[in-house]
């Protein structure tokens, strides 16, 4: 443990965000309320257009059903697409190498 944190997450916070953008920021921040929403209808729908544009209509959040949305998953998640965006996920050494 180290700042009360596990040894693999206190080390992967320690990263600095670099090579994108605000708008690859944007991007993964929608992703990650898309990744955590389950099943919400709207953000499959949302999810099924980003898949096929690439572009992503951000009104969809007013349509989600918040109440049944984890915020903190929603920071792992986001955690996790800026790290795909990087391209350095998993960022926990132990799993780079079981790839």
């Amino acid at each position: 443990m180290k700042n009360n944190k596990p040894k693999t997450q206190a080390e992967r916070h320690q990263v600095k965000i670099t090579g994108l953008t605000f708008s690859d920021i944007n991007e993964c921040f929608y992703l990650a309320i898309m990744d955590s929403s389950g099943e919400d209808d709207m953000s499959k729908k949302a999810m099924d257009k980003w898949l096929k544009t690439k572009k992503i209509d951000a009104n969809f959040v007013y349509e989600l059903k918040w109440e049944y949305i984890d915020p903190i998953a929603i920071r792992q998640n986001l955690n996790c697409r800026i790290e795909k965006k990087m391209g350095i996920f998993p960022n926990i050494e132990i799993l780079k190498h079981t790839k």
